[in-house]
């Protein structure tokens, strides 16, 4: 069984110290919700953790869309991060993943 396209398909997002930060609290606090919620956090949420947490670059298109979507979550606005932050780190999700 092959691997889809969207799993094995890596791309470099190239993120500052800032943005990279940004990334870590919003997959932090997303993981948090699960664990407070008694789920499973997403196998994605924590591989792409950790590759933020190694000052990893690339990412899964998967993660990538995964990730545009949780940053462009309205719940965000709790973790203290700027809209045009995220809206930054979006765009260059979005810009990467084409």
């Amino acid at each position: 069984m092959s691997t889809p396209p969207q799993e094995a398909d890596r791309r470099t997002v190239d993120l500052s110290r800032e943005q990279r930060w940004v990334v870590h609290h919003a997959l932090v606090h997303r993981a948090d919700e699960y664990i407070d919620e008694d789920r499973t956090v997403p196998a994605w949420l924590v591989r792409l953790l950790e590759t933020i947490e190694a000052d990893g670059q690339t990412m899964t298109v998967r993660q990538g869309r995964n990730l545009a979507t949780l940053l462009q979550d309205d719940d965000l606005e709790s973790v203290g991060a700027a809209d045009d932050d995220l809206e930054t780190v979006v765009d260059e999700l979005e810009s990467a993943l084409h």
